[in-house]
């Protein structure tokens, strides 16, 4: 996968303590012996706890307490967490949302999972935590990333506007200067982490239908190509972010490209 898709786990964690604004239920003082308590979920017989971390702005994460762990801390009764149930209407996945006192966390269910909670039917039609639309520079499309394909599990979906709208119209997070281009006169879908630059590699196809297809925008040129030629062939070498190791140009390739005259030994 490209270095693209590593970008998304960053967003999703900063959406997630956003998205944490729903009314909690802080956890009793004698159960949390001064820090987080364990909490008990309806789906699954683990506890988990709130890892805050020790670095300043460090940023919450939720994990599966050891059974060590509990025993350590005098066996605490676990603190029975919120849990609200939630899907998209494009997907079969259903999710827990579930808040461990004011921290928001979604975890994608298996069905032994959802049919221990009770089989409950999920709302739609509203952002599950840790959700982040995805907007590039390239193109007007909403591209959602779930917790589950931030971690690859699935592919993304781009919203239709029909879509977006059913979940209120919720701001997307810009992602300037980035997107995917195409040539007019090539199939190669790149991958640009620097469009003003024209900084980008192609896109393998299973790479781009993970990211949920990308719409690329069709270009005819990208800043600083290169456009070659020798004293000794009638070739036209081609170079840029499409085709790094170059490629022979066709006369019509040439001309969709705008007709640009190639350099010397370049």
């Amino acid at each position: 996968m490209s270095s693209t898709t590593a970008l998304p786990r960053i967003l999703a964690v900063a959406a997630a303590a956003l998205l944490a604004a729903a009314a909690l239920t802080p956890a009793p003082a004698a159960v949390a012996l001064g820090n987080d308590p364990y909490f008990s979920v309806p789906f699954s017989s683990d506890l988990y706890v709130l890892d805050r971390g020790v670095a300043p702005n460090a940023v919450p994460s939720v994990r599966v307490a050891t059974l060590e762990e509990w025993g350590g801390d005098g066996y605490p009764v676990p603190v029975t967490a919120r849990a609200r149930y939630k899907a998209y209407e494009w997907s079969a996945d259903i999710y827990a949302e579930i808040s461990f006192n004011d921290f928001v966390y979604a975890e994608h269910l298996t069905p032994a999972q959802w049919l221990r909670a009770g089989a409950p039917v999920p709302t739609r039609n509203t952002l599950i935590a840790g959700t982040v639309l995805l907007k590039y520079d390239t193109a007007d499309d909403l591209i959602v990333v779930t917790p589950r394909e931030e971690l690859g599990a699935s592919p993304r979906h781009t919203l239709d506007f029909a879509e977006w709208r059913r979940l209120g119209f919720p701001r997307p997070t810009l992602l300037p200067n980035r997107g995917y281009q195409k040539l007019s006169w090539s199939p190669v879908i790149t991958e640009m982490a620097d469009l003003w630059r024209g900084v980008g590699a192609p896109i393998r196809f299973e790479d781009w239908a993970a990211l949920g297809f990308p719409r690329p925008q069709v270009v005819a040129r990208y800043p600083r190509d290169l456009f070659c030629a020798t004293p000794l062939s009638p070739d036209i070498l081609y170079v840029g972010p499409a085709y790094p190791e170059g490629i022979v140009l066709t006369y019509e390739q040439w001309r969709a490209a705008g007709s640009p005259t190639p350099k010397l030994f370049c």
